[in-house]
């Protein structure tokens, strides 16, 4: 009796073994790269075969893609086992650049998992594509911007912010780094582009090597290509602010920062020019360091003044503007003091008026 038990239960596991065996499909191959794609040629159909490795008929119950971009289709008949059938996928390239991998899922009867098949390739967008997301071009690389701004860094601090690249062409491209002011250092990861793919410019921003304070520009060079004669400005607008250590309060040797009033209401005369200014004091107990007065657009001119004030010193610091230089209609320049006050280093004047 035991021998006859023995005998049933490996005949009904081989057999469960036979069943699950008879519903297995498996891709011809399981991972298709579609090479370098045109978004102008529209969208590209590939065909490609899926074997029904088992001896029990299997149906295709749905197909699933991860990407709205691909679209499927298959036999809607039984696949007999031993046999194969054509499985066609149509990739629309449309609005898209650059590499892509993306995943068909087929379906079938009596399997909960799907079986998967992986579509990549890479996507050389068309003009209007590449417009909305690298607006900038230079030769045959393209950025998504060509400058950025910092937050306020005090001296000792160091910043590194990211612009996007793009090769639009069928070359690798090498960019060069040309030029770059002192406090920025730029750096492309990787070196080398390689048709339709991207890349990132790193720039590093060194306060310490920076040679101003307050509001100010700091530029870079690249060369898209080491065959290009084109040349790309990278700008970065950065606050530098000094650092202030070791200040004793107790001692009561810190000098403070006083202004009167926090704008200044000014009209122009017939010729579109005219002059202002503002009144600054000392009212703390040590000296003032004055370190900038500036202002983002950099077109207030501005009188000499005196950087270092003593307790109790007071300067009437003059600007000057011309019409040509501001908008019509009203404006409002923020003039901006940059000092060792160690409450308030930063202060800002507002220069208003109607051109």
């Amino acid at each position: 009796m035991k021998i006859h038990f023995l005998s049933l239960l490996f005949f009904l596991t081989s057999n469960f073994s036979l069943t699950h065996a008879a519903e297995k499909l498996e891709w011809i191959e399981n991972e298709i790269n579609l090479g370098i794609i045109e978004e102008s040629n529209g969208p590209v159909v590939k065909e490609t075969g899926i074997v029904n490795t088992g001896r029990k008929s299997v149906s295709i119950l749905k197909s699933v893609s991860s990407c709205g971009c691909t679209e499927v289709s298959y036999p809607s008949g039984k696949i007999q086992g031993g046999d194969t059938a054509i499985i066609t996928f149509t990739f629309d390239p449309t609005r898209k650049f650059g590499k892509f991998l993306q995943e068909i899922e087929l379906y079938v009867t009596d399997e909960k998992k799907p079986v998967t098949l992986e579509i990549s390739g890479i996507v050389m967008g068309n003009k209007e594509t590449l417009g909305l997301a690298y607006p900038f071009q230079s030769g045959n690389l393209r950025l998504e911007r060509d400058y950025l701004k910092t937050d306020t860094l005090v001296k000792g601090m160091k910043r590194h912010l990211f612009i996007e690249l793009y090769n639009q062409s069928h070359d690798t491209l090498q960019p060069q780094i040309i030029s770059t002011d002192p406090g920025l250092v730029l750096k492309i990861e990787p070196s080398a582009i390689s048709p339709g793919e991207d890349a990132s410019l790193v720039c590093e921003i060194d306060s310490d090597s920076i040679g101003f304070y307050g509001k100010g520009i700091i530029s870079g060079k690249i060369l898209p290509d080491v065959s290009s004669s084109d040349t790309v400005d990278i700008n970065v607008s950065t606050m530098i602010m000094p650092k202030i250590d070791d200040l004793n309060s107790s001692l009561g040797n810190y000098g403070l920062l006083n202004l009167e009033n926090n704008y200044v209401m000014v009209r122009l005369d017939k010729n579109g020019d005219f002059e202002c200014g503002f009144e600054i004091h000392n009212t703390g107990t040590g000296p003032l360091h004055i370190y900038a007065i500036s202002d983002e657009s950099n077109i207030l001119k501005k009188g000499s003044f005196t950087d270092t004030m003593q307790p109790g010193d007071s300067q009437y610091i003059n600007l000057s503007l011309h019409r040509k230089d501001i908008p019509k209609g009203p404006f409002r320049i923020n003039c901006d003091i940059i000092s060792d006050d160690p409450f308030f280093p930063l202060q800002t004047i507002r220069i208003v008026g109607i051109n």
